[in-house]
């Protein structure tokens, strides 16, 4: 199969880094043939006989890699032995470093930081400010956001409810906890109280009461 994208003469240096634009050489996906994308250090970090694309000025280098229709867009930036596959998105200003692997319809977007060994799969959306590390798998739709911060399991729970919503609880940087809801935005846990019914939130007190984040 003929190679899809060429590295230019563009080039940009960052951590010590050499990395060239690329750009298309022939029609896939919703690529066009002579299209720009973004920036790589070598053609190791993007495959060459998929749709998998970067776009725009995101940049991924190092060992990091992009395969499967894995899509790094705007300023996003995947290093160390990072892995974007099979529909896994990078977007905004995302970070995705070390050996962390976004896959399965994962989307990280805004300012998020994904990094150790963490996982995040099936769809899961980690945006904000949220930094997720460590030895942690982030699975099933679900979405953490603001300023939360995740090295464990322990530092994040989700319930399902009769009507097939599910409500996540993150904690955040120091004191902070933060809430989200299908069909809300994620939200301060003091926010949160005003967003849902008494007697949800109660229950998610005792919850919180009995993991000793309160």
């Amino acid at each position: 199969m003929e190679k899809k994208y060429q590295l230019t003469k563009e080039f940009i240096e960052i951590d010590g880094h050499k990395l060239y634009r690329i750009q298309a050489v022939r029609e896939f996906s919703v690529v066009e043939k002579g299209e720009y994308g973004g920036f790589i250090e070598s053609e190791k970090n993007l495959n060459q006989y998929d749709d998998s694309w970067i776009s725009r000025d995101a940049k991924v280098y190092e060992q990091a890699y992009v395969k499967d229709y894995g899509e790094v867009n705007h300023e996003a930036v995947v290093k160390g032995h990072g892995i974007i596959e099979k529909f896994g998105k990078v977007f905004n200003n995302a970070v995705v470093g070390e050996f962390a692997c976004i896959t399965g319809n994962a989307q990280v977007i805004q300012n998020a930081s994904i990094t150790g060994r963490a996982v995040i799969t099936d769809a899961a959306v980690i945006s904000g400010d949220t930094q997720i590390f460590g030895d942690v798998k982030v699975t099933g739709v679900m979405h953490i956001g603001g300023t939360a911060v995740i090295s464990s399991l322990n530092d994040y729970f989700s319930i399902s409810s009769m009507d097939e919503s599910i409500l996540i609880i993150a904690k955040g940087r120091g004191e902070e906890i933060w809430a989200y809801r299908t069909g809300l935005s994620t939200v301060p846990f003091k926010e949160y109280k005003k967003q849902v019914s008494s007697q949800e939130f109660e229950l998610v007190l005792k919850i919180l009461s009995l993991k000793g984040w309160i």
